[in-house]
């Protein structure tokens, strides 16, 4: 591994692929809410949505940062 700092394409690199993992966490969150065994436990699901609003409020930020 080098020392010296990550050059703009590899940043933008790893910028997109955060985005994409975060777009699946996403994507697993939602299929999770839907599952009957969370639907019917009120903590799980508090938990599950809480998890569901991080994300959500994540991938408006990288949305920001792609933008400016």
């Amino acid at each position: 591994a080098s020392s010296s700092p990550p050059n703009s394409a590899q940043l933008h690199a790893d910028e997109a692929k955060l985005f994409d993992i975060n777009h699946q966490i996403k994507a697993t969150l939602t299929e999770l809410l839907n599952a009957p065994s969370v639907r019917h436990d009120e903590r799980m699901r508090a938990w599950v949505q809480e998890r569901l609003m991080d994300a959500e409020q994540e991938l408006k930020r990288q949305r920001r940062r792609r933008s400016s």
